[in-house]
């Protein structure tokens, strides 16, 4: 009986591995053998015409996902132009022709008496006034605004209509034209600007350079000796 039951067992080993392998190349799962590749078209290569071998070559594309830098061909209307930089006028251009001491006439010493001298300070309203016109609406053309008070410490509003007069240091002067713009911007100001009418900007001085030598108020060497 035990070799009969040896051979019985060797076939039943046999079948079952010969039953795995048939199996294993029955059910594969290689897409390859579920999913066979369709046939591609028969194609008849042509050859190309002569006029397509003397066209020139095509460049080759770019198709780089990185971007050129943007650069702007013009300023666009919504951002302000800056402005040319104007000379700054003040206080001393404006209350005497000749601000400075050193400048003042003989026997004057003192601004009070250089102002005294000369008729004093200059009228708060011109005498004479303008012809009313459509380009002058006003009997008057200019406020002359300076600034007496420092902005230190003061409201970031404040210093925004400063700066929208063009006041930006103390004793610091501008013209303007008479407007109701204009006077609204000076009335949110007026603890701090001193305002006179004018009808004309006056013209910056232009004071001399260097010294000259007049004479010598001690005197001579020999009256010394």
């Amino acid at each position: 009986m035990a070799p009969a039951m040896a051979i019985t067992l060797r076939l039943m080993s046999s079948l079952s591995s010969s039953s795995s392998s048939i199996a294993c190349r029955t059910f594969s799962s290689s897409a390859v053998a579920n999913y066979p590749r369709r046939a591609l078209p028969k194609t008849t290569p042509v050859a190309p015409t002569p006029a397509q071998l003397a066209t020139p070559p095509v460049p080759p594309q770019n198709f780089s996902t990185q971007q050129p830098p943007y650069k702007r061909t013009s300023t666009p209307f919504h951002i302000r132009q800056r402005q040319p930089a104007n000379p700054r006028r003040y206080i001393t251009d404006v209350e005497t022709a000749l601000p400075l001491p050193t400048t003042f006439p003989a026997g004057i010493t003192s601004r009070a008496e250089f102002l005294a001298s000369s008729g004093g300070r200059r009228p708060q309203i011109p005498e004479q006034k303008l012809a009313i016109t459509v380009e002058n609406p006003f009997p008057y053309k200019y406020y002359e605004i300076s600034l007496r008070r420092s902005l230190n410490g003061l409201p970031a509003t404040t210093k925004k209509h400063a700066s929208a007069l063009g006041l930006t240091a103390r004793h610091q002067v501008v013209w303007r034209l008479v407007s109701p713009r204009a006077a609204g911007q000076i009335l949110t100001l007026r603890e701090l600007v001193a305002v006179r009418l004018v009808n004309e900007i006056p013209q910056k001085p232009v004071l001399p350079t260097g010294f000259a030598k007049v004479g010598n108020a001690v005197g001579n060497g020999s009256a010394r000796a």
